[in-house]
Parts: structure tokens; sequence; C-alpha cells
């Protein structure tokens, strides 16, 4: 029988680097497979008014319809209504080095081939993001770096939940790169709720 849960909930466990490198971790497949969010429940008590984290990519539905940002922003706000948290919003950049700017040419824009402006650049883009979800700007946290060392840092400073988005990909990139949510989970010890698009396709319900 097809399974369709609504919400998966683990205890999340931290395997020995050995185990890691020979079997892919519980927690890693249970992302990848379930066919509803995932809640990864850590032990890192919360404070009085934990944050609600969601990391949205202010790019998506640029150019087609895009609904993920949606669904994170929603689960965010009923978690934070729930929990008496505070609601942020968080878009992390990855800056290219100023070599690889050079050498994209043409496909980097001239107005945004130094660092300064492409941060100005991304910060008006997370800015209208939170104006279109009704969110402050002061709510609104633009953070810099690898995506699951930002993210994890800044969760680590802000006990609470981290809502974020995976998409499913073929198996040979997800064995190179891994997914956000996937290296989260090895750098830091926040709750993080996984949240899937619309159109995941899940072996579980597979006939």
């Amino acid at each position: 029988a097809a399974a369709d849960p609504a919400l998966l909930m683990l205890h999340r466990v931290q395997e020995p680097l050995l185990q890691r490198l020979v079997l892919t971790p519980r927690d890693w497949r249970v992302i990848r497979k379930a066919p509803c969010p995932v809640l990864c429940v850590a032990e890192t008590p919360w404070p009085q008014h934990p944050t609600v984290l969601a990391a949205v990519d202010p790019d998506h539905g640029l150019d087609h319809p895009d609904t993920l940002n949606d669904d994170i922003v929603s689960a965010a706000r009923a978690i934070s209504a729930r929990i008496n948290g505070q609601m942020q919003l968080a878009h992390v950049v990855e800056y290219p080095d100023e070599t690889l700017i050079m050498l994209a040419g043409e496909a980097v824009p001239v107005s945004l081939s130094d660092l300064e402006t492409l941060r100005k650049h991304y910060q008006t883009r997370l800015h209208d993001c939170a104006v279109s979800y009704g969110v402050s700007d002061n709510d609104a946290v633009m953070l810099e770096g690898a995506p699951h060392r930002a993210l994890g840092e800044y969760m680590d400073q802000h006990p609470g939940v981290l809502v974020l988005g995976t998409v499913h990909r073929g198996a040979i990139r997800r064995l190179l790169l891994g997914s956000t949510a996937e290296q989260i989970l090895l750098h830091s010890n926040a709750d993080i709720l996984v949240v899937k698009p619309a159109n995941f396709s899940s072996p579980w319900q597979s006939s």
C-alpha cells in the first residue's frame, strides 16, 4: 500500500563518521524518500521565544510559478504560532570569487561585477521577498557563505526551528553534493523541518 503521511518526525541520530562513510545516514535516507515534510528533532533546548527561520530563495518563481517558498513560509508561520516563536526569513548568498566573476564574462552583468554591488542586489531581492510575505526588514536575514554552515551557525546562535525546502535529485548529483538539509544535520544541533516541493516523487508511494 502507498504511504501517505502528513508529517514524519524523527529524533536526530548523530552516527559515527566511519559509519557515515560506509552507509547513508538514517536521517538522510528519510529526508530523501519521505513523501511529506520531515521534522528532525534535536536535543537543543529552546528559549522562551524560539526562532523559526524560513530559509527561502528570492529567485524562485521569477521565471515560472514555484510554490516551494510559499510552502516553507506557510509551515514556518504555523510552527511559530504554535510555539510562540519569532518567525524570520533567511536567504543565504554564496558569492563567486573574483576569478570566477572574470571568467564568467558576459554571464555576469557589469553592474554586478563587484562584491558590494552583488551584496546590495541580493539584499534588495530579499527585501522584495519579505514584503511579499508581510515580513519586516528586521526579520529578513541575509547570510553569506556555504548555506549549510551559514544556516547552521545562525541557528546555533538563535535556537529554534529551521524550515527549508529540498528537491528530488538524481543519485549521482546527490552523492557528490548532498543537500543543504543533510549537511546541516552534520553541522548544527537545530531542529529542522524539511519541506518537499509539490512535484516531489517518493519511492514510498510507488506501487
